[in-house]
Order: C-alpha cells, then sequence, then structure tokens
C-alpha cells in the first residue's frame, strides 16, 4: 500500500507544480488579458491574505480552489521549495486518509 500512496502523491504533486508554475511564469499583461485581473486588484488582494503561503500549499489537495491557490501562489512569486514541501504534505496526508478509509471499508465488506 505505501509504494501506490507514494506514487499517487508524486504524480498529484508534480500536477500541481505544473499549475504553480502556470502562475509563476506567466506575464500580468495575459493575466489581465485572459482573467481580467489588474495588477491592483491583485496587490489589494494579497493584503487580504493573512495566511502565510506555506498554510496555503499544504490545503492546495482540495480540488478546483487548490488549483486557484497554487495559481495564486504562483503568481505572488512563493518560494519553490517551500510550496513544493507543503504541496507534498498536504497531498500525501490526503493519500494517506484515501488509503485507510479504503481499508476500513474493505474490512467491513
Amino acid at each position: 500500500m505505501v509504494p501506490l500512496i507514494l506514487i499517487a502523491t508524486l504524480g498529484n504533486w508534480l500536477g500541481g507544480y505544473t499549475v504553480f508554475f502556470l502562475g509563476y511564469f506567466t506575464r500580468w499583461d495575459l493575466i489581465n488579458k485572459y482573467l481580467g485581473i489588474e495588477t491592483e486588484k491583485f496587490r489589494q488582494f494579497k493584503l487580504k491574505i493573512k495566511y502565510p503561503d506555506e498554510i496555503q500549499a499544504l490545503f492546495c489537495w482540495i480540488p478546483f480552489v487548490g488549483s486557484l491557490l497554487l495559481i495564486s501562489l504562483g503568481i505572488k512569486k512563493a518560494s519553490i521549495y517551500k510550496t513544493g514541501f507543503f504541496m507534498f504534505l498536504g497531498r500525501l496526508g490526503r493519500y494517506i486518509i484515501w488509503a485507510m478509509l479504503t481499508l476500513k471499508i474493505i474490512n467491513i465488506v
């Protein structure tokens, strides 16, 4: 079970990095053109978020919301290493919980 959890986590983690780098390397003119987000609005948005980038990366496993968090972390130019580490921990935790629930359900049936 452990190799399956690690493979699933690694694949999901690499996919998350892809989304993170979409935000990290994109240009503001493209963000403004295709998403309609202005630089000033994003600056105000950054000031409203009180949580550190690491905590946000920990919750990037949540469907849809996680992708938005990763894109915003990329745009904010968050630390690549810290974001990756906490993203890995969050996704690993999710797969461990899924594995435990799956084993419990198999034992019940």
